[in-house]
């Protein structure tokens, strides 16, 4: 698996679409997650921001959301296979922002700074 199906297939592994930034389809439906597709090679960080939306009144739906995903990460950072080696996924900081949504109270969203750490060749 490429570096970039493994991301992919991470950030689809909450239950709720993920898309790349530069390729959410215009018919996609809330909640979603966009993230950012920025590789690396042999220890190189980079840092990437993923985007979680839902449209709600409740500030309790998206919060869980991130929570959960935050568990998978843990204090110490995840990492997952690739073809080629590992990509150690950790928080970045801040962590997490609250955002406004275009004027649109019931789109919530949270921006999670996370930074990717490319053990691969």
């Amino acid at each position: 698996m490429t570096k970039t199906e493994a991301l992919y297939n991470y950030f689809n592994s909450f239950n709720i679409p993920a898309y790349p930034t530069s390729s959410v389809p215009e018919q996609a439906k809330f909640p979603y997650m966009t993230y950012e597709v920025a590789l690396g090679e042999w220890q190189d960080t980079t840092a990437i921001a993923v985007n979680v939306y839902y449209y709600t009144d409740s500030e309790a739906v998206i919060n869980n959301k991130v929570e959960e995903i935050s568990a998978s990460i843990g204090l110490g950072g995840t990492q997952i296979a690739c073809d080629s080696g590992s990509i150690w996924i950790t928080k970045g900081s801040p962590y997490v922002n609250a955002i406004r949504y275009d004027d649109e109270p019931t789109i919530k969203r949270r921006q999670l700074n996370l930074n990717l750490t490319f053990f691969t060749l």
